[in-house]
């Protein structure tokens, strides 16, 4: 073969691993859901040695949910997103990756209940009841993400999301009072927030601004250095319902961040460029799509609410 067809050769064959790994790259963004696997009826089963070859075999951990071939698996019900490299250290199904995640290494989104339990007595009514449900992301980021942080801690634990009978028995003032100097001494472990509790938020943007506020996400748990020491989790949650807005629904918002505030910046969220931002992380598209569903469908319905709340007594069956 002549040098130069050896050149062309050799340029054909780069240019076919390009198209590849493009076409590659392409076939992963397509194949993400944000869900796991559904296992197929009648689907044979892995033997336990070739689930550990295929699924448990990666350098930090491995994913408990379903995979093609598991028989037996956790039941897994976050939509999540996950960047190629967070994939590949903890055997992750490949409809999680999107390499449209930026700001962290993975989030993971499901509904919760929200505040303490179902309350009632809207718009003075005994009978109107309603239960709260939240937005919860949970946020595994590099450790070398600097944030903003209020307290050197390793941990804290909220109650946001936990509704046990404890929450049933208030406090009087004098037990309040006995409670705060008791903490002011002796603090409770993981009471101590890492960092401001309200700096989190959920917003929609277009190019460098944010264009609407969906809902503050408050500080619910934080575990730092997990795995081999180099990410952390944390934990937030808001309150649904305000994707419902007409207004906002006009703007047809496609892109979502979770935004942290800078400590003691006053300005409005619309007002701050997202450079200016202590973190922000760009969610990919088809995410947002699944927790906007879900917040149409199964969020407070706060209009609803409402209308029940100033119906007549008459009418209100």
């Amino acid at each position: 073969m002549s040098a130069c067809k050896m050149k062309q050769a050799i340029k054909q064959l780069l240019l076919s691993c390009v198209l590849s790994t493009a076409t590659l790259l392409s076939m992963a963004q397509v194949s993400y859901t944000g869900k796991p696997p559904t296992p197929a009826v009648g689907e044979p089963a892995l033997a336990a040695a070739e689930i550990k070859t295929r699924y448990q075999n990666c350098e930090l951990g491995y994913y408990h949910g379903a995979q093609p071939g598991k028989v037996r698996y956790v039941k897994d019900r976050y939509i999540w997103a996950v960047t190629p490299e967070f994939a590949k250290k903890f055997c992750m199904p490949q409809e999680f990756v999107s390499n449209e995640l930026k700001g962290a290494e993975a989030v993971a989104f499901k509904l919760v209940p929200g505040g303490f339990g179902e309350n009632c007595g809207f718009g003075g009514k005994a009978e109107v009841c309603a239960q709260g449900v939240d937005l919860r992301f949970e946020i595994y980021i590099s450790r070398d993400v600097k944030l903003p942080v209020k307290n050197e801690v390793d941990f804290y634990y909220g109650r946001m999301h936990r509704y046990d009978s404890y929450s049933l028995i208030g406090h009087s003032e004098v037990t309040a009072q006995m409670g705060r100097d008791r903490w002011k001494t002796n603090p409770t472990p993981g009471a101590i927030p890492r960092f401001e509790t309200n700096a989190f938020g959920l917003a929609g943007i277009q190019g460098d601004k944010v264009v609407w506020p969906i809902t503050t996400l408050y500080l619910d748990e934080y575990r730092g250095k997990l795995y081999d020491g180099s990410i952390d989790y944390i934990a937030v949650q808001g309150q649904t319902g305000n994707f419902k807005n007409e207004r906002r629904l006009k703007l047809e918002i496609k892109e979502f961040v979770i935004q942290m505030d800078q400590p003691k910046d006053k300005r409005q969220i619309k007002d701050v460029p997202l450079h200016e931002f202590a973190h922000v992380i760009h969610l990919p598209q088809a995410f947002s799509a699944q927790i906007q569903a879900m917040d149409l469908g199964e969020g407070t319905d706060w209009e609803a609410l409402a209308k029940r709340a100033l119906m007549s007594s008459g009418t209100d069956k």
